[in-house]
């Protein structure tokens, strides 16, 4: 007789996924996707899922807890890029 193996799979949401998340509950995100229609000439876009972007960046909502997994994802990693750099270190 084989013995039964029970498997337990997590899986975490990447960084983006939860900035878009915290995007669907962001008071002040909600309030420039209204304000998107009225602005022709706005930076601000909002693509087919929904996501609000600034010119090509995600925007991030005001979560102090996700923008501290931003920050430490960026700076505590081994191999990081700053912007306008062509250099890993």
């Amino acid at each position: 007789m084989h013995p039964k193996v029970l498997c337990h799979i997590q899986l975490s949401c990447s960084l983006e996924s939860q900035v878009i998340e915290g995007q669907k509950i962001d008071k002040d995100i909600f309030h420039i996707k209204e304000n998107i229609k009225d602005d022709p000439k706005t930076q601000f876009r909002v693509d087919e899922r929904g996501v609000l972007w600034f010119q090509n960046w995600l925007v991030v909502p005001k979560n102090r807890e996700l923008k501290n997994l931003i920050m430490d994802e960026s700076h505590l990693s081994k191999l990081s890029i700053h912007l306008g750099s062509s250099k890993m270190y």
